[in-house]
Order: C-alpha cells, then structure tokens, then sequence
C-alpha cells in the first residue's frame, strides 16, 4: 500500500502562525539567514568568477609571451591582403 507523498500533505495538519514571534527568535534566524547567504553567495560567485578570472590571466600570460591573442592563434586562417 504505497502513498503518495502529495496525498499526506494535503492531509496533514498545520498549526496556525503564532501571532508574534519573541525578539530573540527574529534575531537568532536573522543571524542563520545572514550567514547562509553570504557563504551560497561566496560559493556561487566564486564558482563563476574563478573561471573567467583564470582564462583572463591566462590570456594575459598567452599574450606577453607569444605576442598573440589565444583566439588567433589558428594558424589556417590567413590575414587579408591590403590592395
């Protein structure tokens, strides 16, 4: 006799909302949000920004060493010609 999990919540019963939640509840769920926050936005952002700050240097690197752009390096294409 399997259930599904959707039919148990809809039959589950809720408490009502407390009319007022003490200071100290606010503040200590404030403090978790915060923190929570600023470590996903760290991970996130350091999980996009790394990538694109590597391929800058290297590029940087790839230029002060050969004297070329790393997109130009296909030695098949050819320069136009200047009439």
């Amino acid at each position: 006799m399997s259930r599904n999990l959707l039919d148990d919540l809809s039959q589950a019963e809720i408490p009502p909302l407390p009319e007022r939640l003490p200071e100290s509840v606010h503040r200590r769920i404030n403090d978790q949000l915060l923190v929570q926050h600023v470590f996903d936005f760290l991970i996130q952002g350091i999980a996009v920004a790394l990538p694109q700050m590597l391929l800058l240097l290297s590029g940087a690197v790839w230029f002060s060493l050969t004297g070329t752009d790393l997109k130009t390096t296909d030695t098949s294409r050819k320069e136009p010609e200047n009439e």
